[in-house]
């Protein structure tokens, strides 16, 4: 018998396996698999509430400036707001479902500013109401329909003394033209469309079904991201909204759109093209990263309303060099960042919801 054979055959595996993990590694290398992990810290549990304020939590959370408490708003009742620290103990509700003072018929757009002052935007009555960190009531501001802007949602966030919204142009007749952030004064007047869809960035992709602008800051450096509901088209702006940078996610588990958006499509065209695409999520900074946050099985979601079969996942970005550091796949879903630290939902139950801390390790 020769004995050779064993050994060469030793050689031959050692050498496949060598090769294969080579190939593995600049797979992930490719995608960033290899760099970044997200480290679990903590579990909490929201309790001693006695409201049914956390149905159905909206994403983000708004933090307040100590890093300690959180405000809660909620999808299905949203006229519905409560506070609670980071520790999960309940503080305070506030909220009720009219039109009298410090009363919401649809909430959507909410901001908090330096003082912690809490500013919520009721869509149905187009007014902003403000209130104290302990939910009291303070006054009201005209929304932004008399000067033709549709406040669409999300975090109403304040830069250098103004607020940054996401809208609508209500005039505009071109789809890409409606999309645009509202720079306001403080008291919500003088608004001017500001970082709009640009087709120099969209052309740069390849075609893009652009919709809903949402944006994140990064204080640190002094820019404005902005992502649209559907492309992968990542623009870093100054606080002039002149651009700075892009990036364009690519990865294989982003699905996007390829077609004309002014084109004219029947409702239930428009439902095919965005079960079969990954749709945007808010954005987040966290430290000295940029999660870009999205999910790409939106049919399975859409059946079951569960986000575990949403196919969560975020890919990073590190703001110095704005160098790819890879994309990881959530367990829960992602509704926001507490002193550096990504905020997961691990269990949604209304009664005692869980919250998973998590933060970004890279090696």
């Amino acid at each position: 018998m020769n004995t050779h054979i064993p050994s060469l055959l030793a050689v031959c595996l050692l050498v496949f396996f060598t090769i294969a993990c080579a190939n593995e590694h600049e797979k992930q290398d490719q995608f960033g698999m290899a760099s970044i992990e997200l480290q679990h810290e903590r579990d909490i549990v929201l309790t001693g509430h006695d409201l049914d304020v956390i149905t159905v939590i909206r994403e983000p959370l708004h933090v307040f400036s100590d890093q300690a408490s959180f405000l809660v708003t909620n999808k299905r009742d949203s006229y519905k707001m409560a506070i609670f620290d980071t520790s999960g103990t309940y503080i305070t509700s506030f909220g009720a479902r009219g039109r009298g003072p410090g009363e919401f018929l649809s909430t959507s757009a909410v901001g908090i500013d330096y003082e912690d002052h809490i500013f919520i935007y009721d869509l149905n009555q187009d007014r902003i109401t403000k209130f104290d960190n302990s939910g009291n009531y303070i006054k009201e501001f005209e929304g932004l329909l008399k000067d033709r802007f549709w406040i669409r949602g999300g975090p109403m966030l304040l830069i250098d003394g103004y607020w940054h919204i996401n809208t609508e142009i209500a005039e505009a007749t071109d789809y890409n033209a409606k999309q645009a952030i509202a720079r306001t004064a403080r008291d919500f007047s003088a608004p001017v469309a500001v970082g709009g869809w640009d087709p120099v960035y969209a052309d740069a992709a390849g075609t893009m079904m652009p919709t809903n602008p949402m944006t994140a800051y990064d204080a640190d450096r002094g820019q404005i991201i902005v992502v649209h509901r559907t492309s992968p088209n990542i623009r870093v702006l100054d606080k002039a909204y002149q651009p700075v940078t892009q990036w364009v996610h690519e990865s294989p588990n982003f699905m996007e759109a390829d077609l004309d958006v002014n084109a004219l499509m029947s409702r239930d065209d428009m439902i095919r093209i965005i079960m079969e695409i990954s749709l945007i999520m808010q954005p987040f900074i966290v430290e000295d990263y940029f999660i870009f946050h999205y999910i790409n099985q939106y049919e399975a979601f859409y059946e079951s309303r569960d986000y575990k079969d949403a196919g969560l996942h975020i890919g990073v970005y590190n703001l110095d060099d704005g160098n790819y550091l890879g994309e990881i796949e959530l367990p829960y879903r992602l509704i926001g960042v507490i002193a550096g630290k990504l905020v997961l939902l691990k269990d949604d139950n209304p009664d005692a919801p869980v919250f998973s801390f998590y933060r970004i390790r890279e090696y």
